[in-house]
């Protein structure tokens, strides 16, 4: 049996045991390192070009369709879970978190008054605040 296998990067031939995969594509360590991530959500390596994560996540794309969103306000991913819609329905556009809820001592998005709502995005660093009037 054939101990080694030939990376489809470089061409350099790597022992069995020392191999990545990239699916069924076969990769020496520094291929590996150089051309691919491993998602932060499923753990599986995927090719750089595919990683469709932001700053604070590497992530492949089917990942990224079921268990994340954008954040409405700055565009940063937010995991399903911790995503907010301001509605009745899923069809509304996502904050990080649900109305008058602190996250990291932020408070996040709460009623001013009866006609008006405040938002803070509290993805990026600093205050976004966004004040609208219903």
């Amino acid at each position: 049996m054939d101990e080694t296998l030939t990376c489809v990067c470089c061409g350099t031939e790597v022992h069995r045991d020392e191999v990545c995969f990239v699916g069924d594509q076969p990769l020496c360590r520094d291929c590996a390192d150089e051309e691919t991530f491993v998602c932060d959500n499923c753990g599986f390596r995927h090719w750089d070009s595919d990683n469709q994560g932001d700053d604070r996540y590497d992530l492949c794309p089917s990942c990224r369709e079921e268990y994340f969103v954008a954040c409405s306000e700055c565009g940063r991913l937010i995991p399903n879970s911790e995503a907010w819609y301001d509605g009745d329905d899923d069809e509304t556009p996502p904050y990080p978190s649900a109305p008058s809820t602190m996250t990291r001592g932020l408070m996040i998005s709460f009623k001013i008054c009866p006609t008006s709502v405040l938002s803070i995005c509290a993805c990026k660093p600093g205050i976004r605040l966004t004040i609208c009037r219903l």
